[in-house]
């Protein structure tokens, strides 16, 4: 009768656990099985004491009880694993995007990010009847850069021209390298009057 009060009265601790792997984290493992074990010193040797086999007594449903909150920490801790390796494929799926569309020389988009995004605006300034402009620019005589000084040279002007060019634009601007010293800026709401001044 002792062993079944205490089974009724165990039966919210998977709440416990619950709530220590999601406030915890990795150590809410550690805490849960820090309280099964608890549980287990204080139970079982009731539950020992009072087994009688080919009988289905108050001992073992105590002792069903316990297997199935050792069933419930493995369940939350696997689910703890696949959550961490779904953010971590996650992380891993925007850097690979993020890579597949910055140009690595001066981290602005790059071709194929610009051609995207013009797609996208193009589509929206067509729906709603509003100005969209293109800027591109090249360097003038870049390639003497090159010959006279070096690429790296070269790659540090690519850079300055990147970030002077990038602070003078609006936020809503999109500003890419198009390959080489080819630049493009996406300027919504813009007519083309304007985007020459800018």
């Amino acid at each position: 009768a002792r062993s079944a009060a205490l089974a009724d009265l165990l039966y919210w601790i998977p709440l416990v656990y619950v709530v220590a792997h999601l406030t915890f984290d990795r150590s809410g493992t550690l805490i849960c099985a820090a309280f099964l074990a608890l549980l287990l010193m204080i139970g079982l040797p009731l539950a020992l004491r009072d087994v009688h086999f080919g009988t289905i007594n108050d001992a073992f449903v105590l002792l069903r009880f316990y297997l199935g909150n050792i069933i419930y920490i493995v369940l939350l801790v696997a689910f703890a694993k696949l959550k961490d390796l779904y953010a971590r494929a996650e992380s891993h799926a925007q850097n690979m995007a993020k890579l597949a569309n910055t140009d690595p020389l001066v981290g602005l988009p790059n071709r194929r990010q610009l051609q995207s995004s013009l797609s996208k605006e193009l589509e929206r300034a067509k729906r709603f009847g509003r100005a969209l402009s293109i800027v591109f620019f090249d360097l003038d005589q870049f390639k003497r850069i090159n010959d006279l000084h070096g690429h790296d040279r070269g790659d540090a002007v690519l850079r300055v021209v990147a970030t002077v060019v990038k602070q003078q634009l609006r936020p809503s601007d999109e500003f890419g390298r198009w390959g080489g010293d080819e630049f493009m800026v996406i300027v919504p709401e813009l007519g083309a009057f304007e985007a020459a001044q800018m």
